[in-house]
């Protein structure tokens, strides 16, 4: 006889904003449209491996905790590609007159 145990997680975060940077101090383009998203979607991606990790260490962690860890990951994952550039967060952009753009992500 086999027994499965199952204590799989769905983890949602409702909404994460990605910033960078377009121009730099001097005016030059520092990432175009298409680098930004590369470096989002590696720091999304690479976020969510460690918070898989985080899961496998500890299975018991709610689903918000895991959001919670997958957003802080996030962050800390586009300071790293981008040398602190770029950063993560749960809100877009304070200024009004770029609001952040929605697009739901869909996993590979």
């Amino acid at each position: 006889m086999t027994h499965t145990i199952s204590n799989a997680k769905t983890v949602t975060i409702p909404e994460v904003a990605f910033e960078l940077p377009y121009h730099g101090a001097d005016g030059g383009i520092i990432y175009t449209q298409n680098e930004a998203k590369a470096i989002s979607a590696d720091a999304l991606n690479r976020a969510e491996e460690d918070m898989r990790k985080k899961y496998k260490a500890n299975p018991y962690l709610t689903s918000g905790q895991l959001a919670d860890y997958w957003v802080v990951r996030m962050n800390i994952r586009m300071k790293e590609i981008t040398q602190n550039r770029g950063k993560v967060a749960r809100t877009g952009s304070i200024n009004p007159t770029t609001p952040a753009p929605r697009k739901a992500y869909n996993p590979c």
